[in-house]
């Protein structure tokens, strides 16, 4: 009997030194993982960002193309579209919204109905 309660008190204290040691290495982890982990997040974000800025600039010069009586294929309506649809994921993604930019759109659909639609 002394045996295997002397075989169970081992596996007891190395299982419970596992544990500690499992605690040890985890919290190691966290603490240099998290701050790695806070820095893909916001080089994301910022990525995001300037994609979206990008896309806004390229739409609304567009935009400014057709108000100043530029014609554009249909080709570049469809690349164009393409460019809001990206913004626009891009734009739910970080909880943002422009109207300035969604009437642009409005506009830049309206124009390609009048002209590429007849």
């Amino acid at each position: 009997m002394n045996t295997v309660k002397d075989i169970l008190t081992i596996i007891i204290s190395v299982t419970t030194v596992i544990g500690i040691f499992s605690k040890v290495v985890s919290n190691i982890f966290t603490k240099k993982l998290k701050p790695l982990e806070d820095r893909i997040t916001k080089n994301e974000e910022k990525v995001l960002k300037d994609q979206m800025n990008n896309l806004r600039y390229r739409v609304v010069t567009f935009a400014n193309d057709l108000h100043n009586g530029v014609n554009h294929s249909r080709y570049e309506f469809e690349i164009i579209f393409t460019f809001i649809d990206d913004y626009e994921e891009i734009v739910e993604e970080l909880g943002l919204h422009n109207n300035y930019f969604t009437e642009e759109c409005t506009m830049i659909r309206e124009y390609y109905r009048n002209i590429h639609d007849k």
